[in-house]
């Protein structure tokens, strides 16, 4: 598969000058990996914990593994085994003045933060790989991104079975992120959520009216948005008024991160159902 070069590179470059460790996060198939083997694949050691193998190895012998991974190394996903961080810690610490030892990446925001939080204060630079941006995108297709979305590997397969794709997307985050993220109830419910909030996009986010129309209670919503936030679906954009209070009270505006994923959610086909769709305006804007 073609590689296109993404414009945070160089700062990625530079954050290796300036950090003991890089942490590059962002939503699942934005990249990342795909990014960091290109840019550092030639110095850096990869080690994913999507594979199980790895988990194992760490949890069974962490001095060891810390040991034969000391120094140049990308751990991917470091979600699934947040005790590392510790480990990173002790490592950095013991050679502060050592910077790019080590890349992190996650694909939840959640976890990933919380455990560093309290761990690598200091220590590391944090950076969002986000899918691509409207000008990295071939020419050919940047028109269609506006509706179909602009994952890397959408795009560089010309949008082909894009459909098919975001399906897989959804369901792989409903069973995989959100149940890491939080203790989802129902998950038929929470999934019967993400369509009237496609639908309310560059709105102002009224959790009332979407907790009557999904048929749970506000603080449920709220639960929910948190997750969808936290895990780079949704962003919420927080209203400016020149009195500081307003900012905070007043409800914000809703917006996903892909495009995409509102054509799927809203049954969205092609360029003619985009450009007749009440969402024409709305997407445009998000």
């Amino acid at each position: 598969m073609p590689y296109i070069r993404r414009v945070i590179e160089p700062i990625v470059k530079n954050y290796l000058s300036l950090f003991p460790v890089v942490g590059p996060t962002g939503p699942r198939q934005s990249g990342k990996s795909a990014m960091l083997r290109r840019l550092l694949g030639g110095s850096y050691q990869y080690v994913s914990f999507d594979d199980s193998s790895n988990v194992d190895l760490f949890k069974s012998d962490p001095v060891r593994f810390m040991r034969l991974h000391s120094d140049k190394v990308i751990f991917g996903e470091v979600q699934k085994v947040p005790e590392i961080v510790n480990n990173i810690k002790l490592a950095v610490d013991a050679e502060r003045g050592m910077y790019g030892k080590f890349v992190i990446t996650g694909s939840s925001q959640f976890q990933f933060m919380k455990k560093i939080s309290e761990s690598l204060a200091g220590r590391i630079g944090l950076l969002s790989t986000l899918p691509f941006q409207y000008s990295k995108i071939p020419s050919k297709v940047r028109e269609d991104s506006l509706y179909r979305g602009s994952y890397p590997e959408v795009v560089i397969r010309g949008y082909r079975n894009a459909k098919e794709w975001y399906a897989s997307y959804i369901d792989t985050y409903l069973t995989r992120d959100v149940r890491d993220l939080a203790a989802i109830g129902d998950l038929y419910d929470f999934r019967r959520c993400l369509q009237p909030l496609a639908g309310r996009v560059s709105g102002i986010l009224n959790m009332p009216d979407l907790a009557r129309d999904v048929g749970v209670s506000v603080p449920t919503v709220k639960k929910w948005i948190s997750v969808l936030d936290a895990s780079y679906i949704i962003f919420l954009l927080q209203p400016f008024y020149k009195n500081l209070g307003k900012r905070i009270v007043k409800s914000p505006k809703l917006y996903f991160f892909d495009t995409g994923l509102i054509s799927y959610l809203t049954g969205i086909d092609d360029k003619n159902h985009y450009e007749k769709s009440p969402l024409y305006g709305p997407m445009f804007e998000n």
